[in-house]
């Protein structure tokens, strides 16, 4: 004769499932709770993601040519945070596409060390393909830029006017 009631495989299954979604809920509240203790995490990933914009802007500012890599650059005010910068030449023969990979490490409040980076392409096409430049007599450089000819009125749009 079979009661009303739960089989044990449906009790243990269910347990089962109960206990996998605690383990999930547990964890998102602890890494919540971590940031809230501590709201240094936060902060430093803000100094972080600035000085990783920093950097990324100095390299762009530089000649294409002079673009190279650099390893363990520390900006004086910010002496925890390492920043590595990676440049590889993407365009074989005519040397024009650069990927640029800057890394940074830091020793979070924790005692982590964590990592993060951002890349970017950046293009000498505008050296390959510039616009004449002429100087002028006082060593001042001009650009000639070509604009398209403006076309001429013809004298026969005028034809309204005699009435």
């Amino acid at each position: 004769m079979r009661g009303k009631g739960f089989t044990l495989i449906e009790v243990v299954s269910s347990l089962v499932i109960i206990g996998i979604t605690l383990v999930a809920v547990v964890g998102m509240f602890s890494i919540g709770n971590r940031a809230y203790i501590n709201p240094e995490l936060g902060k430093e990933k803000v100094i972080a993601y600035n000085l990783l914009q920093r950097k990324m802007e100095e390299v762009r500012a530089q000649d294409f040519v002079n673009i190279n890599d650099e390893s363990n650059y520390v900006y004086d005010d910010f002496l925890d945070y390492t920043l590595d910068t990676d440049v590889t030449d993407l365009s074989l023969d005519l040397k024009i596409v650069k990927r640029i990979d800057v890394t940074i490490t830091w020793t979070n409040a924790f005692g982590d060390i964590v990592t993060e980076a951002i890349a970017t392409k950046i293009t000498d096409w505008e050296r390959e393909n510039a616009k004449e430049e002429k100087t002028t007599g006082k060593g001042e450089t001009r650009r000639e830029e070509k604009r398209p000819k403006k076309e001429k009125k013809d004298d026969d749009d005028d034809d309204d006017d005699d009435d």
